[in-house]
């Protein structure tokens, strides 16, 4: 007898533990595709887009989300969400959130006026941290990281990230794009597959285009080379977007599940994929030199 009311009281702690780390939950969504990232893709996000990112604070039951809107994303709802070097806030979000602490590189408590003449001054990035209260809202606390350690670690991350693909089987995907063609993977084989995802709101993905054009215009002969672009957007903006921007690429609309299966966060990305539909590089972000990066890697799978 005594051991089994051990054993329920073992259970009930096991579950009220399991109750309470629920509840404690962040989710972090973007809100281009409703992708769910982690802390560490998000802090490396942030460092990718200088520290520009928007937040609005959702709760749906007992979880927190933190929905992240990137520099240059539609702007229609009319919520006014804050960013990293700021503190506005919502009227919906505003109502989660308790006490805001801002901390330096060291770890003191500096006031928020200091906090933001230093993310402005360029010398610094910065990170937060939610914790939830006794008043089921959530305190946030804001630090301060130096602008070079930022990078160092977004650098490490990314090439973790690329480690983990580049070798790898390019997932099977089907899509219609704007022009009505049918790109299916399953009939690209003894094809060089040169892939940009991007979305309009994406401000580098738009600066590049011409470059990614020159590569295009460079390999028009070549028919064992195909340049697709999955976009996250649905085919009706992007048919007004490109109306007014030549890209040379098929754009493909509504390509969130291969965004999904490469579990992509950062953009543009850019995946060569050789003869035998296996991933050979890949290039994360807009780079002066993306055109030579491009054209050297479709050189190299070209030997494949």
């Amino acid at each position: 007898m005594k051991n089994r009311n051990k054993l329920i009281l073992f259970l009930l702690l096991f579950f009220l533990t399991e109750n309470i780390l629920a509840q404690q939950q962040v989710h972090y969504l973007l809100k281009s595709s409703g992708k769910r990232i982690t802390k560490t893709q998000l802090d490396s996000l942030s460092a990718a887009h200088d520290n520009k990112l928007k937040f609005n604070f959702k709760k749906e039951g007992e979880q927190q989300i933190v929905e992240i809107e990137l520099p240059g994303e539609d702007k229609s709802n009319d919520r006014t969400s804050f960013t990293r070097e700021g503190n506005a806030a919502s009227t919906q979000s505003s109502q989660l959130l308790g006490n805001r602490t801002y901390k330096d590189a060291t770890g003191k408590i500096i006031s928020n006026e200091e906090f933001k003449a230093k993310t402005k001054s360029g010398e610094f990035t910065a990170r937060y941290e939610l914790t939830k209260n006794e008043s089921d809202t959530y305190d946030v606390t804001y630090f301060l990281v130096p602008k070079e350690d930022a990078k160092i670690k977004q650098s490490n991350e990314l090439n973790d990230f690329t480690g983990k693909l580049i070798n790898t089987k390019l997932p099977a995907f089907r899509y219609e794009t704007l022009d009505g063609k049918h790109i299916d993977s399953n009939l690209l084989s003894g094809k060089i597959l040169v892939l940009n995802f991007w979305f309009i709101g994406c401000k580098p993905c738009q600066e590049e285009i011409p470059l990614l054009n020159e590569v295009v215009q460079q390999y028009k002969d070549r028919a064992d080379i195909v340049f697709v672009a999955p976009a996250l957007d649905k085919a009706e903006p992007l048919t007004k977007f490109l109306a007014r921007k030549t890209f040379s690429y098929q754009v493909a609309p509504n390509s969130n599940d291969l965004h999904k299966s490469l579990d992509l966060y950062a953009y543009p990305t850019h995946i060569i994929v050789d003869k035998n539909g296996i991933i050979r590089d890949v290039f994360i972000g807009a780079t002066p030199d993306i055109k030579s990066k491009l054209t050297d890697a479709i050189e190299a799978a070209m030997k494949k």
